[in-house]
């Protein structure tokens, strides 16, 4: 035999060998896999929804929840006055009323301001749930109040308030009142100067 068909068949036992190991019409390991490195197309955009409410939309009478609230307020009635979107009215059963102007929307994981609190930390509210700014537009503090305003002897510059439904699924209501002069939330480069937080039940 010549040395040129020996190499001839010498390869064609190569190929022989190579096919039995992949067996027939199965196709290689490497191609079964796929592979790690291959871009994810679809995005983990799994969060835990929180029901969330307008407030003085559908919910009016709120009981106070905390020690701050029956000290400083008392019970809560709110109330829109002009409907979805308008000035929110806020009156306490110890002698307060707030109007409240809208400004912004915030969720309870977005930070208060320039230091690393949140929300959700301030109010004691989820962190998926919505929380509205609002701008004090008029405070009226009577001689029944005990304590003052919800700033005490300050005046209230903003609201952050929200009405979800905690973990337990009963509403809740809570805000929390500051004295700054720039707006609460992530935009703000300042303290901006948290007096006091509250906390309601429907009552």
């Amino acid at each position: 035999m010549s040395l040129r068909m020996a190499c001839v068949a010498l390869l064609m036992m190569t190929a022989a060998a190579g096919c039995d190991r992949v067996g027939v019409g199965e196709a290689p390991t490497t191609t079964q896999r796929p592979s790690r490195s291959s871009p994810v197309t679809v995005p983990d955009t799994a969060v835990d929804t929180v029901a969330t409410a307008e407030p003085g939309l559908a919910r009016n009478r709120w009981a106070a929840g905390t020690d701050l609230a029956r000290t400083v307020t008392g019970n809560l009635t709110t109330s829109l006055e002009s409907g979805r979107g308008g000035p929110l009215i806020m009156a306490f059963a110890n002698g307060l009323t707030l109007r409240l102007e809208r400004i912004a929307e915030h969720v309870g994981a977005d930070r208060t301001g320039s230091g690393g609190a949140t929300f959700a930390a301030t109010l004691g509210a989820d962190p998926n749930a919505g929380v509205y700014i609002y701008r004090v537009a008029d405070e009226r503090i009577y001689s029944t109040a005990p304590q003052g305003g919800v700033c005490q002897r300050d005046a209230a510059k903003f609201v952050a308030l929200s009405e979800f439904v905690n973990r337990n699924g009963d509403w809740t209501f809570v805000f929390a009142a500051f004295r700054g002069e720039q707006s609460p939330g992530p935009q703000s480069d300042r303290d901006p100067q948290l007096c006091g937080a509250y906390g309601y039940v429907v009552n």
